[in-house]
């Protein structure tokens, strides 16, 4: 982490090695740093490298990037606690929260307002999502809606399929 160059405006080490983190970062680094610690035999620690912009969402499982990550509170959204996110996702608060991507995060607050609209009680709640990619991170001045997203994606997917059919 030393080597690490922070982005701009963004607290620099102190002398002590220690820096002031979101939640998010500080958790995702603690989820690699025990991984390194766990693995066999034990990573060096000046060996070790961090993912710091790359997260998956705990919902879908979607790789996205930081500016896209955001929390989600487990008490709002009981399935959680039996949802298993895939590998490399994460939870902060002691697994109160967590992080999904930007796409789930507004789905299922949208999904969460309507059934409170209409009295539904928190524990009988049911939510849908699906996986959606993210624009690219350089694209943060023509970002595209999910669904433009989704409609490229299964047109590429229809693209391939078809590709390898004509092959085979």
């Amino acid at each position: 982490m030393r080597d690490h160059v922070p982005k701009v405006k963004a607290e620099t080490l102190r002398e002590d090695g220690s820096a002031l983190v979101c939640t998010f970062c500080y958790h995702s680094v603690m989820a690699q740093w025990n991984k390194f610690a766990d693995s066999r035999p034990p990573i060096p620690v000046n060996a070790r490298k961090y993912n710091i912009n790359d997260y998956a969402c705990y919902v879908c499982g979607v790789k996205t990037y930081r500016k896209r990550i955001r929390a989600l509170r487990v008490m709002d959204f009981p399935f959680l606690r039996n949802h298993r996110g895939q590998k490399g996702t994460v939870t902060m608060e002691n697994g109160e929260m967590a992080a999904v991507c930007l796409d789930c995060f507004l789905s299922l607050k949208s999904q969460f307002q309507e059934a409170a609209k209409y009295g539904i009680p928190v524990e009988k709640r049911q939510y849908n999502w699906m996986q959606i990619p993210p624009p690219p991170e350089d694209a943060a001045t023509n970002l595209v809606t999910p669904k433009e997203r989704l409609d490229k994606l299964t047109a590429t997917t229809s693209a391939a399929n078809v590709a390898v059919t004509a092959n085979s």
